[in-house]
């Protein structure tokens, strides 16, 4: 697996913070609510009826 180069990395995270017009908004801020959403999973609480379907699909 070759490594990224941190040149892309900072190209890619500018382009999402300001799209300078490449994407359309809405799907830019689809994009941003989305990896919010991912890198906030972890904290989200998590019910027991979701638990139980949890350990029956294990």
């Amino acid at each position: 697996m070759v490594p990224v180069p941190t040149f892309v990395l900072q190209v890619v995270l500018l382009i999402m913070i300001f799209p300078f017009n490449i994407m359309y908004i809405e799907s830019w801020f689809f994009l941003i609510v989305n990896l919010w959403h991912c890198v906030c999973t972890p904290l989200y609480k998590v019910t027991f009826p979701e638990w139980q379907i949890i350990l029956r699909l294990l």
